[in-house]
């Protein structure tokens, strides 16, 4: 075990991914995405309880939550827009990523998020000065996720 070390060649470069998107059941490469993270927050009740010093916690539920950075290049989120404003339902959405360094050991890993609202869309980006396009970025929660591939432990280890 003294001789393990990591290899830098392991640790997965952030650049090696894509995403997909499927709404309201039509599946396409998320091509626009620039940037994407989901997280799962545990959520807690915490409690002093009587005759201790200590307040302790229970694990009650999970929250998943995610950033999403985007090129605005495509009707495609307005259109969801336009669709609830329309009817009041909000279309299902669901985003798929997944990272993949082919230099790395670890292999690849791949997220599906379900039930997904994107908090914020842009109608319109216009800048005089911009000398390049800006990514647009929102906040999104998700309702449920399924993990379809984990990374493993580079041989090395």
């Amino acid at each position: 075990m003294a001789n393990v070390k990591t290899r830098i060649e392991n640790i997965p470069m952030c650049t090696e991914g894509a995403g997909y998107i499927t709404i309201n059941g039509q599946n396409r490469k998320l091509f626009e995405l620039s940037k994407l993270s989901a997280t799962v927050e545990v959520k807690t009740w915490e409690k002093q309880l009587l005759g201790s010093r200590m307040e302790q916690g229970r694990a009650i539920g999970l929250k998943g939550s995610g950033s999403m950075s985007f090129y605005h290049m495509t009707s495609d989120f307005i259109d969801l827009l336009a669709e609830y404003k329309k009817t009041g339902v909000f279309p299902s959405i669901t985003i798929q990523g997944y990272h993949d360094d082919p230099a790395s050991e670890v292999g690849r890993l791949e997220v599906v998020l379900y039930h997904c609202i994107l908090k914020k869309i842009p109608l319109l980006a216009i800048e005089e000065a911009a000398s390049e396009t800006a990514p647009q970025d929102s906040d999104l929660i998700f309702g449920d996720y399924d993990i379809l591939d984990k990374f493993k432990k580079p041989v090395s280890y």
